[in-house]
């Protein structure tokens, strides 16, 4: 849709599954979106025209969330790399190809979820916890110095973004 809310255009047809989580590349004409039955998602991009979908990322395992780096070379995603429990979701990042998936949490007993980019792209937060209680955690986009920045014994706080105030050039 026109950022006003006018012409809205359906782009997925996705008989048996769900197309959500959408994240616009922020130089192409490209969203990159999950799509699939539960448990079997995964990531595709799509133009703003809904043509040319395609498949990324043929790695065979679950994913999903995805988000697009500023400088739109990587994808930050949720996978499942214990088998497809809740409990087995980790970070990973690839190139915007599909290539080059690296894992960057490994942390079989929590949740890793709702991966986002700092503005500068030099940092990834996400939410993890065990059952009903999410931190926010932030890293380094390879995965190093990992640090909780919230500490939430009850509630949930997840779906973690940056917020900034883009600079006229």
């Amino acid at each position: 849709m026109n950022a006003d809310g006018q012409d809205v255009q359906r782009l997925t047809f996705t008989a048996g599954g769900d197309s959500w989580h959408p994240a616009a590349h922020p130089f192409k004409e490209e969203i990159v979106f999950e799509s699939g039955p539960v448990g079997g998602e995964d990531l595709y991009i799509i133009d703003f025209a809904g043509g040319n979908l395609r498949k990324i990322a043929n790695a065979g395992s679950r994913k999903r969330m995805p988000a697009i780096s500023p400088d739109g070379k990587k994808i930050v995603y949720v996978g499942y790399a214990g088998g497809g429990g809740r409990q087995h979701q980790e970070i990973f990042i690839m190139d915007y190809d599909g290539s080059n998936i690296v894992q960057l949490t490994d942390n079989p007993e929590e949740k890793d979820s709702h991966p986002a980019f700092s503005p500068d792209g030099k940092y990834i937060v996400y939410a993890a916890g065990i059952r009903d209680s999410d931190d926010i955690i932030i890293m380094n986009i390879d995965g190093t110095d990992k640090r909780k920045l919230t500490s939430s014994p009850q509630e949930k706080d997840w779906d973690p973004f940056f917020l900034c105030q883009p600079q006229e050039p």
